[in-house]
């Protein structure tokens, strides 16, 4: 007959393939999931201060601060397998030699579907500066509020839930700062 030690290696293998069974369904279920939220994102003029970054102690470099209003239902991105979203705001620019940026400006993890509500005002929680020393010939930004959706099994997601109607323009440098 089977040893003690075969029948529970048996016992193991069919209770771990269940349970890769019912994790592959979950997943599955929620890859078929769709959810559009919708959201909206007014960003007010952009404020440019000239001053030492950490970077270049010694150079002047150019650093954009705004502020900005976010209304936003998220609740429909929750579901039998969300474990939390990750929300950021993202600046998109091309510079003065033609390159495009994205620059993540502001963020924040909510974790419950009650939070999911969101009606805040918020500021940039990130330097937003360019690569360059300036803003100077940089075309108007465009500010966006993306999503990442993270399961408990599965993969993840990303999407947009807000955008700005108009592109927002770079002022020319207010003052410096020490």
């Amino acid at each position: 007959m089977h040893t003690t030690y075969a029948r529970i290696n048996n016992v193991i293998a069919s209770l771990s393939s269940c349970m890769m069974v019912l994790l592959a369904a979950i997943a599955l279920s929620s890859v078929l999931f769709t959810a559009d939220p919708k959201g909206e994102l007014d960003v007010s003029p952009m404020q440019i201060f000239s001053g030492n970054t950490r970077r270049y102690v010694s150079k002047k470099q150019d650093v954009a601060f705004l502020n900005f209003n976010v209304t936003a239902d998220l609740t429909p991105l929750f579901n039998w397998n969300t474990k939390q979203l990750f929300l950021y705001v993202q600046a998109e620019y091309v510079n003065a030699q033609g390159v495009k940026n994205e620059v993540v400006v502001w963020d924040k993890i909510v974790r419950t579907k009650e939070e999911a509500n969101l009606a805040l005002s918020g500021r940039n929680k990130y330097l937003f500066r360019n690569l360059g020393t300036s803003f100077k010939n940089v075309e108007p930004a465009h500010f966006s509020l993306k999503y990442n959706a993270m399961p408990y099994v599965g993969l993840l997601t990303y999407g947009e839930a807000a955008r700005t109607v108009e592109p927002i323009p770079f002022p020319e440098k207010r003052s410096e700062v020490a």
